[in-house]
């Protein structure tokens, strides 16, 4: 069993490295074509950004979480709570909001607590049947209950999506509570 495992550890270990490697290979052979292209596009054009929080009793993080998202610029953002059937108070906080800024979805029993891929599917149908006529330039984001987004993160992202190979934009995480189970 422990060679096993050994085995699977330097087989995991084998491929994050080969992944490396790739990466490095590609940004070399394309990393200049890329920032041509970028230069030569000019300033990127500003997206608007549907910002999906899949919620499952986060009453204690959540206010903080929707004051980051609150601080982005309202012309461009939109917010959509997704509460999971949640029983502690998210939904009345996030219902405190402004309408026009963050909506709140609440999924009922025996649909909801079927996990976070389910609610954000339940948010993403959400979405789409509100968008009339359907927006090229809608970027949907998902922000965990317990998350951050720092005031500049849009634009960062703006920048990454001005390019027409780039399909999607994954930014770093923080756990801001990870000296705590």
């Amino acid at each position: 069993m422990v060679g096993l495992l050994r085995f699977e550890g330097v087989l995991a270990a084998a491929y994050f490295v080969l992944l490396a490697v790739l990466g490095a290979r590609w940004r070399h052979s394309h990393g200049a074509e890329v920032a041509e292209q970028a230069a030569s596009s000019g300033p990127p054009r500003p997206q608007r950004y549907a910002f999906l929080v899949p919620c499952h009793n986060e009453a204690l993080v959540l206010e903080g979480t929707l004051d980051s998202l609150m601080a982005l610029p309202a012309d461009r953002t939109q917010i959509l709570v997704v509460d999971d059937a949640s029983t502690d108070g998210t939904g009345a906080i996030a219902a405190s909001y402004p309408p026009d800024r963050v909506q709140v979805l609440r999924r009922e029993l025996p649909d909801a607590r079927l996990g976070k891929g389910a609610a954000l599917n339940a948010g993403l149908r959400h979405l789409r049947e509100g968008l009339e006529p359907p927006a090229d330039d809608l970027v949907v984001a998902v922000v965990d209950g317990d998350g951050h987004l720092p005031p500049a993160a849009i634009e960062a992202v703006d920048r990454y999506l001005a390019d027409p190979q780039v399909g999607a934009v994954q930014l770093g995480v923080r756990i801001r509570n990870r000296h705590r189970l």
